[in-house]
């Protein structure tokens, strides 16, 4: 096993780190993807009971609002958990 010396001048070839969404930011996201997420929830639930039978119902529309509340539902509660000060 060998011992890797650090070498100052890679580290100089790279740039600043900038993240992609602004710290200040985190809450103001959160609340946005959220309730954009509970809508998605409210559509799906409304959809599922509107269309009661299985003849009116179509999977891809279901599979696709699912997906949908459940990515924003995900990233907003990311986001949420980052802008309190949880880093996750």
């Amino acid at each position: 096993m060998t011992v890797v010396d650090f070498d100052p001048t890679v580290v100089e070839q790279y740039g600043k780190f900038t993240p992609l969404v602004e710290p200040d930011r985190f809450l103001t996201l959160a609340v946005q993807l959220l309730l954009t997420g509970f809508v998605c929830v409210i559509a799906f639930v409304s959809y599922e009971v509107i269309h009661s039978t299985a003849k009116s119902r179509s999977l891809t529309k279901e599979i696709t609002l699912a997906v949908a509340a459940s990515v924003l539902l995900g990233v907003g509660a990311l986001m949420a958990m980052l802008g309190v000060g949880l880093f996750v």
